[in-house]
């Protein structure tokens, strides 16, 4: 059995548990309550009303029971990617595509950067792109990045760039860079998204 420090994660439970148990409990307990109510004050009219009431109650009170699984026990996980072998495996990455209209070449070509960019020594991985639907247009989109990724790759390593595909990162507002406030990394940001807008890689973002 392996010792706890080669796992590369661990997990912790969360803080807390004791108080949302104590709240749950009670919250439980109040529904309860309010369904034994419904069902021992059945009112002489308007019973329509009271049974699409009770019925929108009662559905709310098992939505909720439901959702109680996935929190009465939270834990916390922790990665320690600094206890990773010397010599990571070779990893082959399959993208599978069909149809370019439910899957836009747009999408399939942020998928091929983001993987690309992957913290992972690049003599190991290798990427597959499978269209069963023999799309032109994702052909097209596939090149596209393939040259792209020139410019994008060496900025995601040198700035450690979070979310790693194009689109998500240029438009998301939670993108996460530990220079994004330096000058350095404003001129580089600028000149990737203009390299990528003369060089008509503007449909990635």
């Amino acid at each position: 059995m392996a010792s706890p420090t080669s796992h590369l994660f661990t997990t912790h439970q969360a803080p807390g548990r004791a108080l949302f148990k104590l709240y749950s409990s009670l919250f439980t307990a109040g529904m309860f309550s309010l369904l034994y109510y419904r069902l021992t004050h059945i009112p002489a009219d308007h019973r329509l009303l009271w049974l699409l009431l009770s019925l929108a109650e009662l559905w709310f009170a098992v939505m909720w029971l439901f959702q109680q699984s996935f929190r009465w026990n939270p834990t916390d996980h922790v990665t320690h990617p600094e206890r990773l072998p010397p010599n990571l495996p070779p990893v082959d990455v399959m993208v599978c595509t069909a149809d370019p209209d439910r899957e836009p070449p747009a999408l399939v070509a942020n998928t091929l950067l983001s993987l690309m960019a992957y913290d992972y020594d690049v003599s190991k991985l290798a990427f597959y792109l499978s269209d069963d639907g023999g799309s032109e247009l994702t052909f097209h989109a596939a090149y596209q990045a393939s040259i792209f990724a020139r410019h994008w790759l060496p900025f995601c390593r040198k700035y450690n760039v979070e979310p790693r595909a194009p689109q998500a990162f240029f438009f998301s507002s939670e993108n996460s860079v530990a220079d994004a406030g330096s000058r350095t990394f404003r001129q580089d940001y600028n000149l990737v998204k203009v390299t990528a807008i003369s060089k008509s890689f503007y449909f990635l973002f």
